[in-house]
């Protein structure tokens, strides 16, 4: 997916912006909305980004996918925590160190992974990822300055309050990245 195109994306169907409103309900809101932004990912690993942010599947259901998804992150999440402050005791750069690596070369596309697959076990497929990773990284840093620019950009739009909602396809170059060098075109 070219930069353009990322911009473009939440517009192709732009009445999926208006799911972010439940971002105002706390909790289970966010919830919902973490639900929401696993059918996006899914969506456009699917192939379906030509037609834009998906159909909001009901504040229930992606309420649970938004929890789900929470819970299959957290083994992981807390794995990195007691390592990296481990390490940290015996050496405070090397353990920032370990967490700045696995932030920017495993967490986005174990994100994804896990968004996908929809198991605890896809946070702990550390060879699946790496060499997704590792096979394509030219690849993956031009995704990630586009993550990047993608970010500035919706942070600049906030000013004029349209870049709020575009957050929420945030992912969509990593999950066009998965799909394109995973197998899942």
């Amino acid at each position: 997916m070219k930069f353009e195109e990322g911009i473009k994306y939440p517009f192709v169907r732009s009445k999926g912006l208006t799911n972010i409103f439940w971002a105002l309900i706390p909790i289970f809101g966010w919830l919902a909305l973490g639900g929401y932004k696993v059918d996006i990912v899914t969506s456009i690993v699917s192939g379906k980004k030509e037609k834009g942010l998906p159909t909001f599947r009901g504040f229930g259901t992606s309420m649970a996918e938004g929890f789900m998804l929470i819970l299959r992150m957290l083994p992981i999440m807390i794995l990195l925590i007691i390592l990296t402050s481990f390490i940290g005791m015996l050496s405070e750069n090397l353990g920032v160190l370990i967490y700045l690596i696995f932030s920017i070369i495993y967490l986005p596309m174990m994100t994804i992974n896990v968004m996908v697959k929809k198991k605890i076990s896809a946070t702990f497929e550390f060879k699946h990822i790496l060499n997704l990773v590792s096979k394509n990284f030219g690849e993956y840093l031009i995704t990630l300055l586009r993550g990047i620019g993608y970010s500035l950009v919706t942070t600049l739009l906030m000013l004029v309050l349209v870049g709020i909602p575009m957050t929420m396809a945030r992912n969509m170059y990593w999950a066009d990245f998965y799909r394109e060098n995973s197998g899942n075109k």
